[in-house]
């Protein structure tokens, strides 16, 4: 996955990185909560080597004092590794009037660096106790390296420790520490979500982005359109404003490597069987018309149920009913054909004479004659349209449309000798990619959009003159 991708994948998936950086924050918090409070002491014991640096001794280089430092050095690290063991701690416990000691308490002893310190911690559940603990493992650590380091015969040990920096109470607890369970929860909460999203993504078989889909396809991607489905995202303000500018951005798109008037018939057909393909040609032909094209956007999806059947395209093509007396005309919208009543066999009315002769009567009156159907796979209707439309819009949809779903439908189209213009990609999520991917590159479109978009308050609406009229 390329860096782009990397970025796409986490807008469009931006929630789950928050909730589970939220859970990591909440795991950090109960962390802390469920933590007992604890207070820890320190002292300090400085190793002294009384047989280096005497008067008697200077003069020899292996009696010197940096031969004396060097071995304390060494031994420091022996004595860390006898106070890790249990007989340690029981001899310290001993000395506390007590069998052993609590699970909360902790005894520690580690060589500061570079030095030739011990320091000795001692960690219980109140000031007094720590201090108390950190005193006594003191106590059974010099008694412990005089025994050790005292030769046999002699009462000079070899390695002397005198305590430097004096134990003394706590004043304040030093567990739990909340401030950085508390960032370590954010931290591995975030690192989760983000890679959970980003492996879910490279596993997913459905389209990711703009870039993902151009690969794959070859085809180019004419633009990418806000789409969340029944979600209410047109609902939302500022929502309408942004996909009717995605589609006046496809528009133009299609000009520019049309070199003029779009081909027409177009089909829009979506790679799933759907609404999709009625919304993304409703705003091609809502894009068209505002360019001033004199636009029908023509409804052929007969596998969808209607609570409400009026007169169309059926109509014309199985019961002779007149062109004009089922076309339905909006000033400054595009004229609509509906689907008609209900047919048992739509491939009879794609495959009839009559259909055809509707088809070229459209286009004859009308500047762009944009027709959509149900999608998918299941049904041979894009294919059947595909005879009788100049090109081909492939709808595909964000995060749902999978690889296989979409090479079948090209393939289905290539073989009915369809000539495919190119993609649109619905992005289901708000923050979804933006862009189009063009053939010799990958254009920024906003500007020449701007200039090229005709306004529609009447006064400087720059358009272009329609060769016909609507009817």
């Amino acid at each position: 996955m390329n860096p782009s991708g990397f970025f796409e994948v986490l807008r469009d998936r931006w929630i789950v990185v928050g909730i589970s950086t939220v859970l990591g924050l909440l795991a950090g918090v109960l962390l802390t909560l469920l933590t007992p409070t604890t207070f820890k002491s320190s002292t300090e014991l400085f190793l002294t080597t009384p047989g280096w640096g005497t008067p008697t001794t200077l003069g020899n280089a292996d009696s010197s004092p940096f031969q004396g430092d060097e071995f304390s050095q060494q031994r420091a690290g022996t004595y860390t590794r006898l106070a890790e063991g249990a007989d340690f701690s029981a001899r310290v416990a001993s000395r506390l009037g007590e069998n052993g000691l609590r699970d909360i308490e902790v005894i520690s002893v580690r060589v500061v660096p570079d030095t030739v310190l011990l320091e000795i911690s001692g960690t219980a559940d109140s000031a007094d106790r720590a201090l108390q603990l950190t005193n006594a493992a003191s106590d059974e650590m010099n008694e412990t390296i005089r025994r050790l380091e005292t030769p046999s015969g002699t009462l000079i040990p070899t390695v002397q420790p005198l305590t430097v920096v004096t134990a003394s109470a706590p004043t304040s607890p030093s567990g739990p520490q909340t401030i950085p369970n508390v960032l370590l929860g954010l931290v591995v909460g975030s690192m989760v979500g983000m890679t959970g999203v980003i492996l879910a993504a490279a596993r997913s078989k459905a389209v990711q982005g703009i870039d993902q889909l151009a690969a794959w396809t070859g085809l180019p991607v004419l633009e990418s359109i806000p789409y969340v489905g029944d979600r209410g995202f047109a609902a939302e303000e500022g929502a309408q404003s942004a996909v009717r500018s995605s589609f006046e951005r496809l528009q133009f798109n299609r000009d520019l490597i049309g070199a003029g008037t779009p081909a027409s018939p177009v089909l829009v057909t979506a790679a799933d069987k759907g609404e999709i393909s009625g919304f993304a040609g409703g705003g091609i032909a809502d894009a068209a018309c505002a360019l001033g094209y004199s636009v029908v956007l023509v409804d052929c999806n007969f596998r969808s149920s209607r609570a409400h059947i009026e007169l169309g395209v059926t109509d014309i093509v199985m019961s002779d009913s007149v062109l004009d007396d089922v076309l339905i005309s909006t000033p400054l919208q595009p004229t609509l054909l509906r689907s008609g009543s209900p047919t048992e066999s739509p491939e009879r009315v794609f495959e009839s004479e009559s259909f055809g002769r509707m088809l070229r009567d459209l286009s004859a009156r009308f500047d762009v004659v944009v027709v959509f159907d149900s999608g998918g796979t299941q049904y041979a209707d894009s294919s059947r349209l595909a005879k009788v439309c100049r090109s081909i819009i492939l709808v595909v949809q964000s995060h749902s449309t999978s690889r296989q779903a979409l090479m079948t439908k090209i393939h289905d189209l290539e073989i009915a000798g369809a000539k495919i213009e190119g993609s649109v990609l619905l992005a289901t999520t708000r923050r979804g990619q933006r862009g189009a991917v063009l053939p010799g590159g990958r254009p920024d479109t906003t500007d020449s959009v701007a200039s090229h978009t005709p306004r529609r308050d009447g006064d400087t609406r720059t358009q272009r003159s329609p060769r016909k009229a609507n009817t």
